[in-house]
């Protein structure tokens, strides 16, 4: 079950400076303090906490990670200048000297779809290595409300730990208050709505890394398709589906940079009703099938790649998941055209028993690689794939087949990445109000990863002991045991 959100108890508004009109409410998540036009949690979705948790964990990860390659380079350049040094007779730079001078990477990040700027005022106080963030949305009574929250959480002249800390007097959403507090709720609501104006620059502290903007987000990443313009990590967040996105996306993003992406319409990823909308919106077709959901993540992450695949560019999933009533991919996206070619080997379709869910794989394309004679370096050539892989009918049950995709069947985890977040939240560097759920999936992500690779398997899907032993009318095998 997913945390409440914390909402504030008149004495702890007060203490953070809070005026509130008499229709809104401040609440706390995590970092965060914003003010909500409700006391209604529905405004503010708890179930939503633990994307954002989730996310936080793998910016800062890949931040960590982006990081170490940067010094590597860094670290190449000042040894081939070492080598240069040498051959005119001067002295060595010292490695001491050279890890005293690198400077970590400050990275940027646009959220393209801010709303109340909750979620960039989060990353903005959680994450160490960031740089700065672009907090974007088209509505502007929802860039009115971000740089009130903003001037909430960053305000001029205060020590961030005295705005952040859970003070004394801080109330849950659940229950009722007691009377004082409805007492002196009752009088900072009462506080006149004229009296409360839209904040300023001179608001917000001027140090702050978040930036609001107002205006088109698909705009806006045209506008930053130059590689110097380029944001190092592009998180999108929208209600409903990302497709619209996804092209402006891949190309806004820097080359090694993390793109972050939600879908919130599993009724057509991850259902059967809606073929033809499936189509249209990511150019693949879902299955009726007990791992409709992976096909979902695949269908998305197919719909990424070709997207990029366009611009010379691909992509590495790092982490996909199916969360609740959405799901949420974590991607890097580089440039190398050679490398695109690969798509086609790891794209495909699928034909899915509709009676027993037994599947077969149709690539779209093939690829070995093997080495060279002459230099042992490796080669790799393309070539049309062979087909159809199974006959009219399933060979285990004789039911008919139903085709889906094409979808991404290339690896959708990364277990170093996992790693990462792992190690990360290990350090106790950061907590979350959703730690137990975050390290569980992640967890899991990197086990059936690590699984596949070491038993070199190319293994989407997955079944159910339950229908297996229904279709042979047998007692269902306790999971411990299959596992």
């Amino acid at each position: 079950m997913a945390p409440e959100p914390i909402l504030l108890s008149a004495e702890a508004a007060a203490k953070r400076g809070i005026h509130i009109k008499s229709h809104e409410a401040a609440f706390r998540e995590n970092s965060a303090t914003i003010v909500m036009p409700s006391k209604e949690a529905a405004f503010l979705n708890p179930v939503q906490e633990f994307n954002r948790d989730l996310s936080t964990l793998a910016i800062t990860a890949w931040s960590q990670i982006y990081d170490r390659e940067k010094k590597r380079v860094y670290e190449a350049h000042m040894k081939s200048r070492n080598l240069k040094r040498t051959k005119r007779g001067e002295p060595e730079i010292k490695r001491a000297k050279i890890d005293e001078d690198y400077r970590h990477h400050k990275f940027t990040i646009l959220e393209a779809l801010s709303a109340t700027g909750l979620r960039s005022i989060r990353y903005a106080k959680e994450i160490p290595l960031l740089g700065s963030i672009i907090a974007n949305d088209l509505s502007a009574t929802a860039v009115q409300a971000m740089r009130r929250n903003l001037a909430l959480n960053f305000p001029p002249g205060r020590p961030l730990e005295e705005v952040t800390e859970i003070l004394p007097g801080d109330t849950l959403n659940q229950g009722e208050p007691d009377k004082e507090t409805n007492d002196d709720t009752t009088k900072i609501q009462e506080t006149s709505d004229e009296h409360i104006s839209a904040p300023d620059a001179r608001s917000i502290d001027p140090d702050c890394k978040v930036k609001a903007n107002q205006g088109d987000a698909i705009a806006l990443m045209y506008a930053h398709r130059d590689p110097s313009k380029r944001f190092d990590v592009v998180d999108l967040d929208p209600y409903g589906t990302a497709a619209p996105f996804l092209d402006a996306a891949v190309q806004s993003v820097g080359d090694g940079g993390l793109l972050c992406v939600t879908c919130t319409d599993l009724a057509v990823l991850a259902g059967h009703n809606y073929p033809e909308k499936c189509w249209s919106l990511y150019g693949g077709v879902s299955v009726k099938a007990e791992y409709s959901h992976e096909v979902a993540l695949r269908l998305v992450l197919h719909a990424i790649a070709t997207t990029a695949g366009k611009y010379g560019r691909y992509i590495q999933p790092m982490l996909s998941l199916s969360i609740d009533f959405y799901l949420r991919v974590f991607v890097r996206v580089w440039t190398r055209p050679e490398t695109v070619k690969l798509n086609a080997s790891k794209t495909g379709l699928v034909y899915t028993c509709s009676k027993c869910s037994d599947f077969h794989i149709q690539p779209m394309g093939r690829a070995v690689t093997s080495a060279n004679v002459k230099t042992n370096l490796p080669i790799t050539k393309f070539g049309s794939a062979s087909g159809p892989p199974t006959d009219t009918r399933c060979g285990e049950c004789g039911g008919s087949f139903h085709v889906g995709g094409p979808m991404w069947f290339g690896a959708i985890q990364d277990p170093d990445f996992c790693d990462e977040m792992l190690r990360t939240l290990d350090s106790g560097s950061q907590t979350f109000g959703t730690e137990a759920r975050v390290r569980g999936m992640v967890s899991t992500a990197r086990d059936v990863s690590h699984f596949i690779n070491i038993q070199e398997l190319e293994a989407p899907f997955y079944f159910h002991p339950a229908k297996i032993a229904g279709l042979f009318h047998c007692t269902s095998p306790p999971l411990a045991p299959v596992m």
